[in-house]
């Protein structure tokens, strides 16, 4: 009788003790920095309200793909994400010059504070760009209206793709199952090979 009470509060304590993990599992996320635990109450959730108020960065495939831009150092290749994404803001002040042209205005120091770049590499990043014809820098020179000299115009280059380009990414998605097909396909002549050199030492 007693060894069955002793078994019966041992089942009890393992189903409680399962319990408890459990939920720990439901609350707990399997990330621990230090004494640090994350969990339901202090993870930050995207709410519903909120899911439209982030906006991401069009980064432009072909500066990836294409042979012409592999040339460009990583930190041309975010400038000119970022100088793209400033057309936007153009748009919205109607920055078209007489020819119709859309232009930007984003200084150095801009650059240097969103960036959190040295003026050098800012500059030297813009000379890439500029190298590459990405870029077109028109300088402005003293206003009297305003009794300043205007920051340079900026404009940036379409970018082009070439069907070499387009090519390269279809073939980088394609199924890597050739290879597979291919050696089975050679296995049989290898063996049809040995089964003649056997037939010829016989000889």
């Amino acid at each position: 009788m007693l060894c069955n009470l002793v078994k019966a509060y041992q089942i009890c304590i393992l189903k409680q003790i399962k319990c408890f993990s459990n939920s720990l599992s439901r609350q707990y996320v399997s990330v621990e920095k230090g004494s640090f635990i994350m969990n339901q109450t202090n993870f930050n959730f995207i709410e519903s309200e909120k899911a439209y108020a982030t906006r991401f960065f069009q980064f432009p495939q072909v500066l990836i793909y294409g042979s012409q831009y592999k040339t460009l150092s990583d930190s041309a290749k975010l400038g000119y994400m970022i100088l793209h994404d400033r057309l936007d803001y153009s748009l919205k002040n109607n920055w078209v010059d007489e020819d119709n042209r859309v232009y930007f205005i984003f200084t150095n120091q801009e650059l240097t504070d969103l960036m959190g770049w040295s003026k050098k590499k800012v500059i030297r990043v813009k000379n890439e760009l500029e190298n590459q014809g990405l870029l077109f820098q028109k300088t402005m020179h003293f206003n009297p209206k305003t009794g300043k000299n205007e920051p340079n115009r900026l404009y940036l280059a379409d970018l082009e793709v070439t069907a070499t380009d387009i090519y390269t990414k279809s073939r980088q998605q394609e199924p890597r199952t050739c290879g597979t097909r291919e050696s089975v396909k050679r296995e049989p002549s290898r063996k049809f090979v040995k089964t003649l050199d056997t037939r010829e030492s016989v000889k």
